[in-house]
């Protein structure tokens, strides 16, 4: 379906475009738009990978590639909490989740990440009661 090609897709223009737009930010001395562009990149992949099955591997490395790129990245914390989820890895899931409340809270964030993000604290206090 759609889901499988957006996969295929993303890997393919990943393959394409990663080494030059990671030596373009090298270039610039790390302009935050080919940064940006990589980890936005990464963890859309990982979204679509989430979706269809048989990507487990791939999903992972996506997400975590994309939390590795840019640790400040509220978005790719909360992917790599999603896909741990997905692969009902708890302490993973729970890593990811602590990484990102230990980012700063923007507050002129809307209202829907808002929301999410105090879904996101319940599953954390959830989790953190469950591992102890």
């Amino acid at each position: 379906g759609l889901e499988h090609q957006a996969v295929i897709l993303y890997r393919e223009a990943m393959k394409i475009a990663l080494k030059p737009a990671w030596d373009l930010d090298r270039a610039r001395n790390a302009d935050s738009q080919c940064l940006e562009w990589i980890t936005r990149a990464s963890h859309n992949q990982a979204r679509a990978c989430l979706v269809v099955n048989g990507f487990v591997d791939e999903v992972l490395k996506c997400a975590q590639m994309a939390c590795d790129l840019d640790e400040s990245n509220v978005e790719s914390w909360h992917v790599l909490a999603e896909v741990q989820l997905k692969r009902k890895d708890t302490a993973g899931e729970l890593q990811a989740l602590e990484s990102l409340f230990a980012l700063p809270v923007d507050e002129a964030s809307p209202v829907k990440l808002q929301n999410e993000r105090r879904e996101l604290g319940l599953r954390l206090q959830k989790l953190r009661r469950e591992l102890g």
